[in-house]
């Protein structure tokens, strides 16, 4: 069975349900955090800045770019803060 219809998250609805949520456009760069994950980040927010330079993804091991994360769609990521253990 399949939704023909699809539905829009507002930011807060959105910061509400996954507060650890991270945004980003199709250009590869960020665009939101959720809530709890800006309070681990502090301040300066990353907002704008590319995903790949905050963020370092642990699974797939394979990803090098932009491009290649889009093509993961629907799988499962692991990330982390770049520089972070």
């Amino acid at each position: 069975m399949t939704d023909e219809t699809s539905r829009a998250l507002g930011a807060t609805s959105l910061s509400q349900l996954m507060p650890m949520h991270v945004g980003v456009c199709v250009q590869g760069r960020i665009t939101s955090l959720g809530p709890t994950l800006a309070k681990l980040m502090g301040t300066p927010l990353p907002i704008g800045q590319e995903f790949l330079s905050i963020f370092a993804l642990r699974r797939p091991t394979t990803v090098t770019n932009f491009d290649e994360l889009l093509a993961c769609a629907g799988r499962k990521l692991q990330i982390s803060l770049s520089g972070v253990p």
